[in-house]
């Protein structure tokens, strides 16, 4: 009888192991789901937390809705955007050196003049220092840079059509150029983004930069309706063949749009992720 007993526990004993083993295997043993991608990091000794240095940014669902481009399109005046997720806050200095230690190809001094020009991180002291407060957004970057940002992180930049459907708002002054705009220190502030009504998320942040969209030169390929070069009529009484020609916001995100090319990079200018 006493052998049986023990028999009887040892095989319980084993059932017991036999079913926590893939849990105990999936809790302190399972390399992280991006283990191959960390790995050099963690061999060379750096300290870069949890996710591989991945910190979670804070997304917001904007609704499905429309896009009225700023030149009048031939047949429908707006564009249809569906439903996407988009980053609160446009990326910031932590994040981007986050990016740059698991990336040495897109450090200040590795990357390809191909890919950004000489002012890339112009900012930044070295590859590994972007100074002042790291909470700022990151400016100084490439399109090709932002993009593989977002890649890295499993995501996107967001079209022109969904950015502007998010943060295109008409701005409520009726005069662009009045006094309160003209005396700021920042007097193109206005246009960087004015957040959609429909869009209900409090801690929506733009106004501190201009921001890379993934079509950004579509605004060069499009033009306008009479089949214009977009460039060529920027400035010459292009206004009657806008949607809104007091929408001078509008104009100046179409103008800025037509002025870049992928390898920029200027001190106002970052971004932010979709998916």
């Amino acid at each position: 009888m006493l052998i049986r007993s023990t028999i009887a526990t040892a095989r319980f004993a084993l059932g017991l192991a036999y079913c926590l083993a893939p849990l105990a295997g999936a809790w302190s043993h399972d390399p992280p789901a991006n283990a191959n991608r960390c790995a050099a990091e963690y061999g060379a000794g750096h300290i870069i937390g949890p996710n591989c240095g991945i910190e979670k940014r804070e997304l917001v669902m904007i609704p499905a809705g429309r896009y009225f481009p700023f030149f009048k399109q031939k047949g429908a005046q707006s564009i249809p955007v569906a439903a996407f997720w988009l980053d609160t806050a446009p990326v910031t200095r932590q994040e981007y050196l986050d990016f740059v230690r698991r990336n040495p190809v897109w450090r200040k001094s590795q990357v390809k003049a191909l890919f950004a020009e000489g002012t890339y991180l112009a900012d930044w002291v070295n590859d590994l220092s972007p100074g002042g407060n790291f909470e700022d957004p990151v400016t100084f970057v490439s399109w090709f840079a932002a993009r593989a940002f977002c890649a890295d992180r499993d995501q996107r930049l967001p079209t022109v059509a969904e950015w502007e459907r998010t943060a295109g708002a008409v701005n409520s002054t009726t005069d662009a150029f009045d006094t309160a705009v003209a005396q700021s220190p920042a007097p193109f502030r206005f246009a960087m983004g004015r957040l959609a009504a429909d869009v209900h998320s409090p801690s929506m942040a733009f106004g501190n930069t201009w921001e890379w969209t993934a079509d950004f030169n579509s605004a060069m390929a499009l033009g306008d309706s009479t089949g214009t070069n977009g460039r060529s009529s920027l400035f010459c009484g292009a206004g009657f063949r806008s949607n809104n020609a007091t929408d001078y916001a509008a104009f100046l995100r179409y103008s800025l749009r037509s002025s870049l090319r992928a390898n920029y990079t200027l001190k106002t200018l970052g971004f932010r992720c979709a998916r």
